[in-house]
C-alpha cells in the first residue's frame, strides 16, 4: 500500500511525499519494487545519482534473475551511472540489461514490451558510445535498436548517417 501511495505521489509530481512513502515501505519490508521506485525518485526528481545508483543496486540484488523488471532496473541504473559521469559502469550495465532481455526468451517469443526495452537499451548504449567517440560501436547499437523497434528508424538513421560520415 505504501508503494502504491508513493507511486501515485511520484506520478502527480509530489516527490517529497513519494520519497517518504517509499522509505516507510522499505522500513517495513525491503523489496525490489520499493528500492526501484526510490531510485527512480532520486534520479528523476532529486538528480541525486549516487543515491539512485545505491537504491537501484539494492533493487537489482533483490530481483529474481530472469525477470523483465530486473532488465529494466539494470537499464535505469546504467542511465544513473551515465548521468553521474561513470561511463564505463554505464556501458557495463547497458550490456547486462541487453543480455538480461535476451535471456528472458528467444527473440521470436519475446514480447513487444521486451523488444521495446531492448531497443531503448541499445539506443541509450549507442548514445553513450557516441559521446565516447566510439562511432563504429555506436552505429552497431543504433542498428540493433532499429531491429527491435522500427519506429526508431527515422531518428537513428540520421545519427547513423552522421557517424558514418565521420569514420
Amino acid at each position: 500500500l505504501l508503494n502504491n501511495l508513493g507511486f501515485c505521489c511520484f506520478e502527480l509530481q509530489y516527490q517529497e511525499e513519494a520519497q517518504k512513502y517509499f522509505k516507510e515501505s522499505i522500513k517495513l519490508k525491503e523489496t525490489a519494487y520499493a528500492y526501484d521506485l526510490l531510485g527512480r525518485n532520486y534520479h528523476h526528481y532529486y538528480k541525486n545519482y549516487p543515491a539512485a545508483i545505491d537504491s537501484l543496486s539494492k533493487s537489482i540484488d533483490l530481483s529474481s534473475n530472469l525477470s523483465s523488471s530486473k532488465c529494466y532496473r539494470l537499464k535505469s541504473r546504467a542511465y544513473s551511472y551515465r548521468n553521474n559521469e561513470e561511463y564505463d559502469k554505464a556501458i557495463k550495465d547497458f550490456e547486462q540489461a541487453i543480455e538480461c532481455f535476451k535471456n528472458l526468451n528467444s527473440y521470436d517469443k519475446i514480447s513487444q514490451i521486451e523488444k521495446d526495452g531492448l531497443a531503448s537499451t541499445y539506443k541509450r548504449k549507442g548514445n553513450q558510445l557516441e559521446k565516447d567517440s566510439k562511432y563504429e560501436e555506436a552505429i552497431k547499437n543504433y542498428e540493433l535498436a532499429i531491429k527491435y523497434n522500427q519506429e526508431l528508424y527515422d531518428t537513428l538513421s540520421k545519427s547513423i548517417k552522421k557517424l558514418k560520415s565521420w569514420l
